[in-house]
């Protein structure tokens, strides 16, 4: 079970009324499956979300430049490839506490008409198993949702093909769900 209809609520947003469900869970078992579901009508959005991460879309993607070049502001000489950071934090320590991923930048993203999402995620080692717990900060379950888990679940996988864990496993919580 999901949720159910007593959790949800009927808000106004900037784009008009949305139904939201507050502290969404979802737990993905297989991860390394990442086909699009079979009667998902936005194939294309996987598709784009995918090559935000993965593709020819890396050099302009907010996603990507906050996961691989960190900058605490734009004009920041600091900068960070935070998966690299945690591959190796897991392989230093397989019970790492600090092989975290931070996506969100408060500076940035407050006033955003377009915040990032997702605002973390966390890599961790139990036995065999490399899971992820990634954190959204408001997901659209249409457009956003799907999208997300698949590029996040390749992400998971190609962590634990890097690290040589076989089993993989997504716990994805949003502080906001919505319709």
């Amino acid at each position: 079970k999901v949720f159910s209809t007593e959790n949800v609520f009927r808000i106004p947003s900037r784009h008009g009324v949305t139904f939201d469900i507050p502290g969404l869970e979802i737990v993905v078992l297989k991860p390394e499956d990442s086909r699009i579901p079979e009667k998902y009508p936005l194939p294309e959005i996987v598709k784009d979300y995918r090559e935000r991460l993965f593709g020819e879309q890396q050099n302009t993607s907010l996603l990507y430049q906050r996961i691989t070049d960190w900058r605490p502001s734009k004009n920041s000489k600091t900068r960070v490839d935070q998966r690299q950071r945690v591959l190796a934090s897991l392989r230093e320590n397989q019970n790492s506490r600090a092989a975290i991923i931070s996506v969100w930048n408060p500076v940035e993203d407050v006033e955003s008409d377009h915040p990032i999402s997702p605002v973390s995620a966390c890599f961790r080692i139990f036995g065999d198993e490399l899971h992820l717990i990634l954190v959204a900060r408001s997901i659209d379950v249409w457009t956003g949702l799907v999208p997300e888990l698949l590029a996040f679940s390749q992400l998971l996988t190609d962590t634990a093909v890097d690290l040589g864990l076989r089993q993989t496993k997504l716990r994805y919580y949003a502080f906001s769900a919505h319709v």
